[in-house]
């Protein structure tokens, strides 16, 4: 009987993972060398649900064209990359069979294109007139397969937003955001722009970098991403640039990608009125902003439409009682030099301790038509080997932050009344390819993304120089 139950329970584990997953392509011999330093990034037609494939090695590339189906279309290689253009910022797509990467320098001041014609095996790169003397790169988006290029006019709220035509012509609109701007309590001459918000150092002598974190909206983002203070959220037609640099309350700025009309917005958080310190965080998902604030005896999460600024829902708990409306136990994963370690924590007490000390974060997902809520703190980690793998962050990087950072959190189910539902046991996407990826021998530059309403993890096994795309139900 017991060899029975056994046999039964390895069946069900087999049944399980074989269902779970399945093989949809795969590319052998991607790269020529052991040691070199290697990428693979992925480019998602939005209209046909073509894909191209990007294998960067050194300064040689591979690239692959496959249609919604994963058949290969065709395929360009190039033995150099332009010297002083590293990194790819964005995508577009002009007809089917033909996709333009652009890159960018070092310091993000000068920019290219390079153009892919499947079809007829062709080439191209173009440097663009873009001058940003007086201005800032914030991101860029592709939007209805269309690159835009998004600028901020130093010390302003100005925004500059740079599309190019059919024959890569630039054309540039300006948007101001004055409604963003409030006075600054420490210089009563100067007024708290988005910029100031936006740069990680305002000093005149110093080179300025952006402090933002673009969130895809389509993957499940970690606490990581999600603890930044400064993100951009794209919606349909619309971008939000959230900000949470005061602890009292968030400020949003809209930009629609239609007719450019802007909106500022500023929401309460949800300990607000907490006379003891604390902090908060938010996190944009499909119309609404989802608050979440902590100090040492509190919790408040905060639920509201964005549009009619109405609050949706609100819950507290104290820090003397359970967290009510978790679907998991409070989880403290990781440490400073490894991400393996794992154990629970006991009570709301120790978990509001633990985050006091930590980035908070709210991070949501939907799936089988149910907000997943990931919620808690997360602090730096050192990136190692973990098990049989080489932790390579030329894949995805948010999936790398999800499997290996060190946070301390708790998860939660919502229906679309916003109503808990506690005994919820479903588990998410990325945890199901952590646990396939801990089973495979060897497996670098992972990259997890979602393409034609299907979640996709990709893979490269070192073992028999094979790269992996495998589709996770």
């Amino acid at each position: 009987m017991k060899k029975l139950i056994v046999i039964i329970c390895l069946i069900n584990l087999i049944t399980e993972n074989i269902s779970s997953q399945e093989l949809i392509f795969k590319l052998n011999d991607p790269f020529s060398k052991k040691s070199s330093k290697k990428e693979v990034q992925f480019f998602s037609d939005q209209k046909n649900g073509n894909l191209m494939i990007f294998f960067k090695e050194d300064k040689m590339y591979k690239s692959l064209l496959l249609d919604s189906s994963f058949n290969k279309l065709g395929n360009i290689q190039k033995n150099s990359i332009s010297k002083g253009y590293k990194d790819i910022i964005g995508y577009d797509v002009r007809e089917e069979d033909k996709f333009s990467l652009y890159f960018c320098d070092k310091k993000k001041s000068k920019f290219a294109v390079q153009i892919f014609d499947f079809s007829n095996k062709i080439h191209a790169e173009i440097d663009l007139d873009i001058n940003l003397r007086k201005e800032l790169f914030v991101e860029s988006i592709t939007f209805r397969n269309q690159f835009y290029l998004i600028t901020i006019t130093k010390h302003s709220s100005v925004l500059n937003f740079y599309t190019l035509d059919k024959n890569y012509s630039i054309k540039k609109k300006t948007v101001s955001l004055k409604d963003f701007d409030y006075p600054n309590p420490q210089d009563k001459y100067h007024n708290i722009t988005m910029y100031y918000l936006l740069v990680d150092d305002n000093s005149a002598f110093s080179n300025t970098n952006i402090n933002l974190e673009k969130i895809n909206l389509k993957s499940i983002n970690s606490l990581e991403t999600a603890s930044k203070k400064n993100k951009l959220f794209q919606t349909d037609d619309k971008v939000i640039f959230t900000f949470n640099n005061n602890r009292f309350k968030t400020k949003l700025c809209t930009i629609d990608l239609i007719d450019f009309n802007t909106e500022v917005k500023t929401f309460d958080s949800p300990l607000a009125e907490e006379k003891n310190r604390f902090s908060n965080n938010s996190f944009v998902f499909e119309e609404k902003l989802f608050q979440a604030s902590f100090s040492r005896d509190e919790i408040g999460i905060t639920i509201s439409n964005i549009k009619s600024e109405q609050l949706l829902k609100k819950y507290n708990v104290k820090k003397e009682d359970s967290i009510w409306f978790k679907n998991s136990q409070i989880i403290q994963k990781g440490t400073q030099f490894s991400n393996s370690k794992e154990k629970e924590i006991e009570t709301t007490d120790a978990f509001l301790k633990k985050v006091a000390l930590s980035n908070i974060g709210i991070s949501v997902f939907k799936k089988n038509n149910l907000y997943n809520i990931l919620l808690g703190g997360t602090d730096d980690i050192i990136y190692t080997s973990v098990g049989n793998h080489n932790l390579n962050l030329g894949g995805n990087t948010d999936f790398a932050r999800y499997a290996h950072s060190k946070m301390v959190y708790v998860t939660s189910t919502f229906n679309n009344s916003l109503e808990p539902v506690i005994n919820d046991t479903q588990k998410n996407y990325y945890d199901k390819i952590i646990k396939f990826s801990d089973s495979l021998d060897t497996a670098e530059y992972e990259s997890i993304f979602e393409h034609n309403d299907m979640i996709i993890y990709g893979y490269y096994s070192t073992s028999n120089q094979i790269y992996n795309l495998l589709k996770f139900e």
